[in-house]
C-alpha cells in the first residue's frame, strides 16, 4: 500500500504487487504479509485497528504485518458494544451496572462523559472511531464479552483523546483477561496502558484459537480529563 504518485516507493516493493492510495482492510485470505509505506504516523491507525502493532518496521516509513491469524474478524467491539458487552462501575461515586440506553452503556451518572459508547476521538490529529471508555476516580470501569468465538488473537489500538494530554496527566491502564472456555486452560492476561501523549497505542492479544470470555477493566491513578477510547477486534486464519 503506497501513497499516491509515490513512484519511488513503488520501485521499491516490486516485484510485489502493490496498490495505491487508501483502500479498505477487510479479508486478507490469499496473504501471507501486508507492507505499507506510510509518511505520517497517524496513517498507521486503520492498520492498528485491523492489525495491531506492526511486526517489524522495514526501513523507514516502511511498515510488515505477518498475517497469519488475521485474515478474518470474528467479532469487532465497535459494531457490538451495545450487544455484545455489559457493563459496570465499581467503587466511587458512581458504582453500579451500565445498561443499555439508547446508543449507549449508561451508568449511574448524570454526565455524558461517564457513559462508554462508540464515539470519535482525536488521536494524533484524526478523528478516530472508537470505544469511549472514560475511567473514574478510586473507581473500575469493566466490559464483559461472553461468547467470545475461537480466536488466535483481540487486537487494535488504545489513546487519549489529543485535547486532554496535559503535562503531568495520568496514563490509562487496561487490564485484559480471557478466560477459555475449557476450564483446564489457564487464564490469559495482558496489560494495556494508554500513555499521556499524542496517537494510539496498538496492542495484540493472542488467545490460542479457542472460545471464551473476555473482561476488560480501565483505571486511571487520576481520571480528570482522561479521556480513554479502544478498538478491539478478535480475528482468526482459515
Amino acid at each position: 500500500m503506497i501513497p499516491d504518485g509515490d513512484a519511488t516507493l513503488r520501485a521499491a516493493v516490486a516485484p510485489f504487487p502493490a496498490v495505491t492510495g487508501t483502500v479498505a482492510l477487510g479479508e486478507l485470505v490469499g496473504l501471507r504479509r501486508l507492507y505499507a509505506a506510510l509518511r505520517y504516523e497517524r496513517a498507521l491507525l486503520p492498520f492498528y485497528d485491523r492489525l495491531g502493532p506492526a511486526t517489524r518496521t522495514v526501513g523507514p516509513e516502511l511498515y510488515r504485518w505477518d498475517l497469519r491469524g488475521m485474515h478474518h474478524v470474528n467479532l469487532d467491539l465497535l459494531a457490538s458494544l451495545l450487544d455484545r458487552v455489559t457493563a459496570r462501575r465499581e467503587g466511587g461515586r458512581f458504582a453500579g451496572p451500565c445498561p443499555r440506553s439508547g446508543s449507549v452503556l449508561r451508568c449511574n451518572s448524570a454526565d455524558g462523559w461517564n457513559h462508554p459508547q462508540v464515539t470519535e476521538q482525536i488521536l494524533d490529529g484524526v478523528a478516530h472511531r472508537c470505544v469511549f471508555a472514560h475511567p473514574q476516580d478510586q473507581s473500575r470501569l469493566i466490559f464483559e464479552v461472553a461468547n467470545v468465538p475461537p480466536s488466535q488473537f483481540v487486537l487494535g489500538a488504545v489513546g487519549i483523546d489529543d485535547r486532554v494530554i496535559l503535562p503531568g496527566a495520568a496514563a490509562v491502564d487496561s487490564l485484559w483477561e480471557f478466560q477459555p472456555d475449557q476450564r483446564d486452560r489457564p487464564a490469559l492476561v495482558q496489560h494495556i496502558v494508554a500513555p499521556n501523549r499524542v496517537g494510539a497505542t496498538p496492542y495484540r492479544m493472542a488467545l490460542g484459537n479457542v472460545a471464551g470470555s473476555l473482561r476488560i477493566t480501565v483505571t486511571a491513578s487520576n481520571a480528570g480529563a482522561r479521556h480513554f477510547c479502544f478498538t478491539a477486534a478478535f480475528t482468526s486464519s482459515p
